[in-house]
This record gives structure tokens, sequence and C-alpha cells, in this order.
């Protein structure tokens, strides 16, 4: 008489009442990271099983092995009738590219069986058949994950990539051994990008607004300039068809222009705004020197400078841009004016027409403007007392007036008086003794009621105004008087 060993009986009976074990798929040791970047980049219908980790031939999706593991929990596979089927929670690719066969063993010298990929596979279902196995048991056999492809169009997001499966026989339809969802890999953003630097200078309005109050960048080889850079670094490498374009773009707020790129009248390129010719633009970095650098409209009033780097394979690398006028070249400097102004910037990585990575414009810095500072020394602060400011600009620059107020105690607090005239007479009397008492001007940043309160007719401040406009061409007058109009002294000012 025959017998049958314990285990095959169980196995046997499994395999036909449909009791499923629960084997298990164990993520690799190492996590592979797919290149979000490079999966965008090649045509969403590729097929792909490793993306920017291996360099290859531009546009030829890479091939590399997952190298999780797939153990089994049954004995009762058996060849031609048990099915493996994996599912995952990306899109599969084409058949042609997954792992053609495998084989799962027990161990050396132990039972194995032998996989072999299904014509009928497809985007949502990758079927392996038993092709054949050894004798003995199986349960507990194991064997690394197939090369498993999925199409690009599956990569589109950032996240897990997660695998499970079932065993099922055939002919009943019995499932035999199930895998829970496990992760196997990830897609990740290969690249990030960060401003290194930013727009910061301050405007001498005591050189007539044509130059910064101080600064020099000998690397850019402008003296008085204001740098800006901006850095990407990528963690992984792709080379793809098409290769790759950086663009940085660095965009004035409304209202205002990089006037002062544009070539002056009688010089090559007059009335452009040119950056690449007009003195007071330069560029370095790592990101290729075949970078192009344009402006937008590239006439007229341009607000817009956009940086673009050609490259073929993903790389890191700074791009720096110098906004200025070059010392030693004033005399074919642009005599436009530096304006107030702020800076935004964004930021594209693109592979031909498909955008990959992006950034919504984002703060990149401002230009302010120094100024000419008065200090008015005793300013009463009485409801029964008028003030007169008068600001006299002969300059042909307008500004603005701000103050800065100080109590007996040190307290301070701070306004926006407004704009000073060009080639005129400013009176802000009436606006500042508003503010002093606790009636916020236009623009005030400081409350001034608790910095003065319960002012009676002996409250002094000493109030710091500070004009946008050259102090050659700067003078302030000032003075009180009683509301009973009759009583009137000068405020003696730092000016007088």
């Amino acid at each position: 008489m025959r017998s049958i060993s314990k285990v095959l009986v169980v196995g046997a009976v499994a395999g036909a009442c449909g009791y499923a074990a629960a084997g298990t798929i164990s993520a690799p040791s190492t996590m592979p990271s797919y290149g979000l970047e490079s999966a965008l980049a090649v045509s969403p219908t590729a097929s792909i099983t490793n993306l920017g980790l291996v360099p290859g031939t531009a546009g030829t999706p890479q091939t590399a092995q997952i190298a999780g593991t797939l153990t089994f929990a049954t004995n009762a596979l058996a060849a031609s009738t048990s099915r493996l089927t994996f599912t995952s929670n990306r899109t599969f690719g084409s058949v042609d590219i997954h792992g053609q066969s495998f084989t799962c063993s027990a161990g050396p010298n132990l039972a194995s069986i032998v996989f072999q990929l299904s014509s009928t596979s497809t985007s949502s279902a990758l079927i392996y058949d038993a092709a054949s196995r050894g004798t003995g048991d199986l349960t507990n056999a194991s064997c690394t994950i197939p090369s498993i492809a999925f199409l690009a169009s599956s990569f589109a997001s950032a996240g897990d990539i997660s695998l499970a499966g079932t065993v099922v026989n055939i002919n009943t339809g019995f499932t035999l051994d199930t895998f829970a969802s496990a992760k196997i890999a990830s897609v990740g953003s290969t690249l990030t990008f960060t401003v290194a630097s930013s727009l910061d200078a301050v405007i001498d309005v005591q050189s007539n607004r044509l130059t910064f109050a101080s600064g020099t960048d000998a690397a850019l080889g402008l003296a008085y300039s204001d740098v800006f850079t901006l850095s990407q670094q990528v963690s992984g490498r792709a080379t793809v068809a098409g290769g790759y374009t950086s663009t940085f773009a660095l965009t004035l707020t409304a209202g205002t222009s990089f006037g002062f790129l544009q070539e002056p009248t009688g010089a090559t390129g007059a009335g452009s705004c040119s950056p690449t010719t007009g003195s007071g633009q330069a560029a370095t970095g790592g990101l290729g020197a075949a970078s192009l650098v344009v402006s937008a409209p590239n006439s007229g009033t341009c607000n817009v400078l956009v940086s673009s780097h050609a490259t073929t394979a993903l790389t890191s690398g700074s791009y720096s841009i110098g906004l200025g006028r070059e010392a030693v070249n004033a005399s074919s400097a642009s005599a436009s004016q530096f304006a107030p102004q702020s800076y935004t910037f964004s930021y594209v990585l693109s592979s031909g027409a498909r955008t990959l990575a992006s950034a919504a414009a984002s703060a990149a810095g401002s230009w302010t403007l120094n100024g000419t500072t008065t200090t008015l020394q005793y300013v009463p602060v009485a409801t029964d007392t008028n003030l007169q400011v008068l600001v006299s600009n002969t300059s042909a620059s307008p500004g603005n007036l701000t103050f800065v107020a100080y109590n007996h105690s040190g307290q301070t607090c701070t306004g926006d008086l407004g704009a000073v005239a060009a080639t005129a007479n400013s009176s802000f009397g009436g606006q500042l003794r508003s503010a002093l008492l606790g009636t916020p001007a236009a623009g005030t940043t400081t409350d001034c009621s608790t910095t003065f309160i319960g002012a009676g007719s002996n409250a002094r401040a000493s109030v710091v105004l500070t004009s946008t406009t050259p102090a050659s061409s700067t003078r302030v007058h000032s003075g009180f008087s009683k509301s009973d109009g009759v009583s009137r002294q000068i405020i003696v000012n730092s000016g007088n």
C-alpha cells in the first residue's frame, strides 16, 4: 500500500476546498526610487522598469529588477493549473518587457516551481502560470520578484509603488495563496530648486538713482550690482530623448521695468531691452554655457528676464544674474534711473513640450531707496498746536517722506506722510500733526496714539524725517503755531 505524507494531504485538501494561505511580498532592503521627472520626460506609453538611476541611451527605457522577495505559504501549487496574478496601484507596461519567467525554491535540493509570463496579462493584471514544479514541499518557497514594467503615464505623481498578488487553481477557481499589498518602490522628484540669494539693493538717491548705495561683485565683473542666484540640485541621473530645459524667469511688479538695461540713444541696439548686450547684466553658473537670457518684451518697456538652460541630462547647478550699472563703463550705460521695485521668480523644468516640474511665482526680493534724513527737535504734540513742515525739492526726481517719532521715554511710532513732488515745495504739517495725535496718516505703520497718550501743551517729540530725494537738492523748513493764529515759532532741525 502506498502512503501519502501528511503535508501533501493537507495541501491537497487546501487545493480542493479553496483554503487560502497567506504568503508575503517583502520590500527590497534598499527601496528603489523612480525619478518622477524622468518618467514625465518620456512618452506616456513607454514601458519602464527603472527611471533615472541607470543612465543609458537617450529615450530608451531602462530595465532593472526589483529586488523584493515573494514567499509562498502553501504547498498546493501545481504545474499547468496554478496561476499567479499581480496587481498594483500603478499601471503595468507592455508584456514583452516584463521578466519572462522566474523560479521559486524552498531551498537547496528541495522543491521548486517555475512561473512563465502569460500573454493574457493586461495593464491591470500581470499573470504568470506555473510551467513546472519539482517534488517535495513548496511551503515557504521564495524567489525574487521578477522584473516588472510600468507605464510612464502611471508615474505622473509622486508616491509609493505597491504590489499585491493571488494564486488560484484555474480549473476550480479556488484561491490557493494570497499576498497582501506591499510597497516595493517609490516615485519621487529627483530635483529641488532653491534661492541662494535674493535681490536687496538700496538705490542711492544721492547719485540721482543711477547707482546703488553700495555693493560689488567681482565674480560677475560688476561694480555696484545686485545679484540673484537660483540653484537646482538633482539626486538621480537621467538621459532622455530631447533632453531637459531649466527655465528661470525674473519678473518685476506692475508699473516698473528693466529700463536701465536699455542701450542709450546712439549706442548699438539703442531702444532695445536686451540684457545680453546692455551694460549692467551678467550671468554665471553651472547650468551650461549655452544658456539663453532674453527679455520680454525686447523693446519698449520690458519687465521679465528669462534664462533658459538646455542639457541632455538632468544636472545640478546654479545660475546668477547681476543687475546694475558698470561703474567703469558708465558713459555707455543707459541714463534710466533705478526705480524702487519688487521682484518675483518662477521656475519650469521641461522636456520638449512637456512640463516636468514648476513653481508658482515666489518673492525674489526688492529694491528700496535710501534718502535724505532731517531731525526735528522738540516738536509740540497738542490739539491746540498746528505744525508746519515744508519739503523743498529742487531736483527732477520725485520722492516720498516717512517719519519716526520718539517720545521722552524713547518709545517710537512710524508712518508714511506721502509723496515729495519734483521741483516743488510739498507741505506735510497737517499729516504729521494728525499722525502724532493718533489719527494714522495713509500708510502709517505704527499707531502713535499710545506713544503720546494724554498729550498736553508740554508734550514734545523728536521726529526723524526721511525723504527719498537727493540731499543736495532737499531742504526742510519746520515750525508751529498755536490755534490762536498769533504765536508762531521755528522748530530747529538738523538741516538748518
